[in-house]
């Protein structure tokens, strides 16, 4: 049984109040005291699809073969593996933190929703274009979006919505790609390992 949430509705971004852009510092090591950060910095489009691809289909095995909340979590515990280039993040959430990355957004934490713990959220940095983008996504696929400390959190009443979120982006790669990254500013060693452009 998948947890459900009530969620607040959207809210205004005030544009001037959005971060603007991380050091390499902070990208590499977080911005906003989430101890379990890990940056993400090799991603594409392809990976992003696969992954919420798998998503989609785990998290409905899970709520079918449970009568529970504890039962669909400890489904789904079993799964939550490390990724190659990434720390490990929840199943349910590590597809739209990918298209998220891939659209140019710098994602600083997320969770898939549990029921002692919190509703299914993706916290990121982003620019104006961002924002203006992602409000009538979320909006459709079942989400909403409000500032925080100069940063936007994605909310969802269940973590199907962050899935449709998800693939909603990367079915439209072709407009999301072009939306520019988030500024990184310092010495970037290694163009690879930064990526500043679309993947």
């Amino acid at each position: 049984m998948i947890p459900t949430f009530e969620v607040v509705p959207s809210q205004p971004v005030n544009p001037e109040q959005l971060i603007g852009s991380l050091t390499v510092q902070e990208w590499e090591e977080g911005w906003d005291g989430n101890r379990a950060y890990g940056c993400i910095c090799r991603y594409d489009w392809d990976e992003a699809n696969d992954q919420l691809r798998y998503e989609s289909i785990v998290l409905r095995q899970a709520d079918a073969g449970s009568s529970k909340h504890e039962e669909f979590e400890a489904f789904l515990e079993e799964l939550d593996v490390p990724h190659e280039y990434f720390t490990a993040m929840d199943v349910g959430v590590a597809g739209l933190v990918l298209a998220l990355t891939c659209a140019g957004l710098r994602t600083s934490s997320s969770c898939r929703g549990h029921v002692r713990d919190g509703q299914p959220a993706v916290r990121a940095a982003a620019t104006p274009a961002h924002v203006a983008y992602l409000q009538p996504l979320a909006l459709e696929s079942g989400c909403t979006v409000v500032p925080e400390n100069g940063q936007i959190v994605i909310l969802a009443p269940d973590v199907l919505r962050l899935v449709a979120l998800g693939k909603a982006i990367v079915d439209d790669r072709a407009v999301a790609g072009e939306l520019g990254y988030l500024e990184v500013t310092g010495d970037l060693e290694d163009d690879q390992y930064y990526k500043q452009e679309s993947p």
